[in-house]
């Protein structure tokens, strides 16, 4: 089965990495997306299953109905899909498209892919195609990557980085693909020890118990397209569940604190809702207090989230921090776009980026402790 995912710019190596980490397929990178092939016949169905459950770093998996330099190119009777697979009749049908800048631009392009595509759809299913903008069953995503066009069938139907645990929302977080990202930035792996700093509504460390426990990241909804998809008709949702998603042996216990116990229920909550509450400690602890709440040297890796009212207090975070870790354990720090960074020499600068999200931009360092 043929397979894209859409992702925010910067992500592509890394989901290329989790594809190749869940179901051992090579992802071959483009411009916000990444593309790649389920390989097994006989358990393709659980591998795209699987994909949706767990991958972390991704905004929308489609099945891929092919690419095109034009969208006055298309040819839908040249491709080889088994279009009964994953639609049928009655399937009620919107036309997404997506990274195209400018309304009339989408809709050009919609009514491009509308005029080459119902006709291919008449003549398989011997009806007019639905169309229904407000409550579709399954979206065609077309979706911009440099000078290709890639178009799909969108397995889910929704937006996966937005999170639904996220209900209690600190204005200062993330959304959750961006909060995977930086706990994967820091080199976490499952049976390390993190602590997630200034925790704001949890997403950090509960994206990092997620990933350690290899959790559910996305629930089950029966609004998701693939329901829909005659492909998975006879499928047993339940059977899978049981046999794919278990408690894990050993669980690896996430660490996390705010200075406002209002950022600490909000986070409890969001755990609660993300399942991940045996897996993530909350605590309201001032800065100051680290060093008696917890061990030297108990911790590999540190993520900090400081927001402009945390920059005063660098000193006490590197004292604090340098406390925490072992030799050679990475800490991570989030700050705003412009502040100037100064590295403490308890630690060693190993890298310095800048993030961009819509009008939101973010620096993040990663440095050892010597």
């Amino acid at each position: 089965m043929e397979l894209f995912a859409t992702v925010n710019s910067g992500m592509e190596q890394l989901a290329a990495q989790e594809v190749k980490e869940l179901v051992k397929a090579k992802a071959t990178t483009h411009e916000a997306l990444v593309e790649f092939k389920v390989k097994s016949k006989v358990k393709s169905k659980e591998e795209l299953l699987l994909l949706v459950h767990r991958l972390q770093s991704v905004k929308r998996i489609a099945v891929n109905i092919g690419k095109f330099a034009s969208v006055d190119k298309i040819d839908f009777s040249t491709l080889k899909i088994n279009w009964k697979d994953f639609l049928s009749a009655d399937t009620k049908l919107k036309i997404n498209v997506e990274n195209v800048k400018g309304n009339d631009n989408r809709l050009e392009i919609s009514r491009k892919v509308i005029a080459q595509l119902f006709p291919v759809l008449e003549k398989e299913f011997k009806s007019s195609p639905h169309i229904e903008m407000k409550h579709p069953e399954v979206e065609v995503l077309i979706h911009r990557s440099g000078e290709e066009y890639f178009m799909g069938l969108d397995v889910c139907g929704r937006e996966l980085n937005a999170r639904a645990y996220r209900l209690f929302v600190n204005h200062a977080a993330f959304k959750g693909d961006l909060g995977y990202y930086l706990v994967r930035k820091s080199g976490f792996r499952a049976g390390e020890k993190l602590l997630s700093g200034f925790a704001k509504d949890g997403t950090v460390a509960i994206e990092a118990a997620v990933y350690a426990n290899e959790l559910r990241v996305t629930a089950d909804s029966k609004e998701f397209s693939f329901h829909k998809f005659p492909l998975f008709k006879e499928f047993d949702f339940a059977k899978f569940a049981e046999e794919t998603f278990t408690v894990p042996k050993t669980a690896t216990v996430i660490e996390a604190f705010d200075l406002g116990m209002q950022s600490v229920i909000a986070a409890h909550k969001n755990s609660a809702l993300a399942k991940t509450k045996n897996y993530v400690e909350f605590h309201k602890y001032a800065l100051d207090e680290l060093e008696l709440k917890f061990s030297e040297g108990e911790f590999d890796r540190i993520i900090m989230h400081i927001t402009t009212k945390d920059e005063a207090n660098l000193n006490e975070i590197y004292y604090q921090t340098s406390f925490l870790l072992k030799s050679g354990g990475m800490l991570l720090i989030i700050g705003r776009k412009g502040f100037e960074l100064s590295i403490s020499s308890k630690f060693k600068l190993i890298s310095e980026e800048e993030i961009q999200r819509g009008e939101s931009f973010h620096k993040v360092w990663l440095m050892e402790k010597l």
